[in-house]
């Protein structure tokens, strides 16, 4: 993710696609200073469109064969409220809490696992 009227380097947002299933995993981060500016909904809004581009194969393998995607998911832990937000804004639906799934810090967080289709 680049900011762009200087282009800096701000984050980063990426698709991990499984190419057995017609689906990927969303990841991303964002600088800290950068927080709460709408850059990591605008990088996702925008990840996710190109990867349901032209029916869904708007992905392409590294020999430029289009890969079909018709999920895209995603999970956040569920301390993380500003992540949550992004990704209810860009059309993602929760579908499942994971308790207990991740340890930080020395305790047990919360995991929220939430996904989006592509509609026809």
């Amino acid at each position: 993710i680049t900011r762009r009227r200087d282009q800096a380097l701000i984050g980063s947002v990426s698709l991990r696609v499984d190419r057995e299933q017609p689906r990927a995993e969303l990841g991303y981060w964002l600088g800290y200073r950068f927080w709460r500016r709408g850059y990591a909904r605008e990088a996702v809004a925008a990840v996710i469109a190109h990867a349901y581009a032209q029916g869904g194969a708007g992905t392409t393998d590294a020999a430029g064969t289009p890969i079909q995607i018709d999920r895209v998911v995603a999970m956040v832990r569920a301390d993380n409220p500003a992540s949550v937000a992004v990704l209810r804004a860009t059309g993602f639906v929760l579908e499942q809490t994971l308790r207990a799934h991740h340890h930080v810090d020395g305790r047990r967080v919360d995991v929220l696992c939430f996904a989006r289709a592509r509609t026809p």
